[in-house]
């Protein structure tokens, strides 16, 4: 119950969950490393729907207005699927180009926002109606090689029509629209978390253990303030 966390209900899926669920309208989402995707009830775990979608370990799924998305990285390339939230059909496969690093993209007014690499960092905006890149554009960040060290992975998040981009030691305001930066905050040591709006802030937490909070408009330091431990 909500009150003392006991357990309401439980499925058997008789296969591992590793990602992490998503939920929309009153639907509960998962993923399993098979690559079934399940839809529950969240008053009573009832199937709603299940796709086995033959993906090998796929990402977490994100639930949107425009269905239930979700990521597959292999050797050969990288795609994202959007099924029907309703009906668990696929309604779109589209393949990233020169993706790396790849992890579920930011979702947002219709496209899917993904970190790709061809020598160096870029950032690039998918129609979730088609699949078409909208627009690519370059990040500061240096090209890595070694997908152990934290400093190789983008993180993003969306807010207000903005993508608040981190890669490697700098983050980035960009017009979601566009593509085009608003600015650039550079010299924060490595990070290895998604930065958060909060409150008219933006909140960026680095390996060096240390929080900053800037200014989302203007992309200036508000403060700065020592953590103990890794974030």
């Amino acid at each position: 119950s909500e009150d003392r966390g006991s357990e309401e209900w439980s499925v058997g899926t008789n296969q591992a969950l590793v990602r992490t669920p998503a939920v929309g309208n009153g639907v509960v989402y998962v993923s399993t490393q098979t690559g079934r995707i399940l839809a529950l009830s969240v008053a009573n775990g009832s199937g709603q729907w299940s796709n086995s979608t033959g993906v090998d370990a796929p990402s977490a799924v994100t639930w949107t207005d425009d269905g239930v998305v979700f990521g597959e990285t292999d050797q050969a390339a990288d795609h994202i699927y959007n099924l029907d939230s309703a009906t668990g059909e696929q309604q779109l496969r589209f393949t990233i180009p020169d993706a790396y690093s790849f992890r579920l993209p930011v979702l947002a007014e219709g496209r899917a926002y993904v970190y790709c690499e061809k020598g160096h960092s870029i950032l690039a905006a998918h129609s979730l109606t088609d699949g078409e890149e909208v627009w690519r554009t370059s990040l500061p960040g240096e090209r890595y090689d070694n997908l152990n060290d934290s400093s190789a992975v983008t993180y993003a998040s969306y807010d207000g029509g903005t993508i608040f981009v981190a890669d490697g030691q700098f983050v980035e305001s960009r017009d979601a629209a566009s593509g085009d930066r608003n600015w650039q905050f550079s010299d924060l040591g490595n990070i290895n978390t998604i930065p958060t709006f909060a409150d008219g802030t933006l909140y960026v937490a680095t390996e060096e253990s240390a929080l900053y909070a800037i200014d989302p408009s203007i992309g200036t330091r508000q403060w700065r303030t020592s953590l103990n431990g890794t974030p």
